[in-house]
């Protein structure tokens, strides 16, 4: 996601437009903040909010597929991709979360930030040991420090331990 003090005071001000208020209404908010014009620059990361809200209220399935649909055509927004990937693992569809993954982790290097690369790289070997891949499990948890992902539904947990365990290290 870019980090800008525009941006940020746009999510801010949605956040604070949508508090309180039911699920339905805040998507409807943020749907129509989302299709302003004068949002086109910030609509991926205004969706990344509103697949959260989704999150937060149990609609994973939402969450997902809004996520990927936009992942298509936000191919270089950090923030898409890794929720993309994050809601996926959370469905049991480990490999299909795994492009997602990459793609985050491909972003992150090429442009520097680092904001999801740790948690990408850890939620990555978590689907790899999930299908199979032990190599690529390896791969990524090698310079990972084990800081569990309590707030990611899966069991077991995403933990760079529970990975080790899946895979027999």
């Amino acid at each position: 996601m870019k980090r800008n003090p525009e941006l940020k005071a746009t999510l801010t001000r949605l956040e604070k437009a949508t508090e309180g208020l039911s699920v339905d209404e805040q998507i409807g908010i943020l749907d129509e903040a989302a299709q302003d014009p004068v949002n086109a620059e910030f609509k991926a990361d205004i969706e990344v909010q509103m697949a959260g809200v989704l999150w937060a209220y149990g609609r994973i399935n939402e969450a997902a597929s809004l996520m990927v649909k936009r992942a298509d055509t936000n191919i270089d927004n950090n923030s898409v991709q890794y929720f993309a990937g994050q809601h996926l693992l959370e469905l049991c569809q480990f490999a299909r979360a795994m492009p997602f993954l990459d793609r985050c982790i491909e972003i992150e290097r090429a442009s520097g930030e680092t904001w999801y690369l740790d948690s990408a790289h850890l939620l990555r070997a978590y689907c790899a040991a999930k299908i199979g891949n032990v190599a690529q499990a390896r791969r990524d948890v090698a310079n990972l420090d084990d800081e569990p992902m309590h707030w990611v539904e899966a069991d077991p947990i995403v933990s760079k331990a529970s990975i080790n365990a899946m895979i027999g290290d």
